[in-house]
């Protein structure tokens, strides 16, 4: 009774193994600019003033969607993107910035506005990578930094507007931290298809 309990729960695992997984990627690039600066405890002893600091970033991006329909309903995808940003703050009309390069994860919210547009919703976490130590508050070397990200994207004949939030988690600076608003636009290419198919080994 048992080993046939046991034999029916290993061919249902077989099975779903052996099913195809259709994914849908939508490829694109983007680059816009970034509106950056510190936050936490400001205390130096020269007694400095930070304001923002504005930065390029262009970089590359590929969205996951579980069917087609997703583009046309609303539905989730996962977004992956590789992204080259400068940021930092303006301290006493020094611009004090590095480059950073980014890993975004983003779980987005597709809502259908239309045949040819959509609105989505964005959070996700950044891990992020730089190496420097110029500036008038040097950034400490070879530091990675995680982020948290909040935004909205707007899709439109492959055209996409992104506005989004990011505030890091990680010390830059003593007890200083990061955040930017970034606004780019970009165009993401028609969906291909991706079937991945799992072959257990028995």
């Amino acid at each position: 009774m048992r080993y046939g309990k046991q034999l029916k729960v290993r061919c249902f695992i077989i099975i779903l193994l052996l099913l195809p997984i259709n994914l849908f990627s939508q490829v694109g690039f983007k680059a816009g600019m970034n509106l950056s600066d510190y936050y936490g405890s400001w205390e130096n002893e020269n007694g400095s003033k930070h304001s923002i600091y504005t930065g390029p970033v262009f970089g590359f991006t590929d969205d996951f969607m579980l069917n087609k329909d997703s583009l046309r309903n609303n539905s989730y995808s996962i977004g992956f993107e590789l992204n080259f940003t400068q940021k930092g703050s303006l301290i006493r009309n020094y611009h004090n910035s590095v480059v950073f390069l980014e890993l975004p994860i983003i779980l987005k919210y597709i809502d259908s506005l239309g045949k040819f547009s959509d609105l989505k919703f964005q959070a996700g976490t950044i891990a992020e990578w730089y190496n420097s130590k110029s500036g008038y508050i040097p950034f400490q070397s070879m530091l990675i930094d995680y982020c948290g990200m909040l935004g909205a994207q707007l899709l439109y004949k492959g055209f996409v507007i992104d506005l989004r939030y990011t505030r890091g988690f990680t010390k830059i600076y003593s007890s200083y931290y990061i955040h930017v608003l970034t606004f780019s636009v970009g165009y993401a290419f028609l969906p291909h298809a991706i079937s991945l198919i799992f072959n257990p080994v028995l």
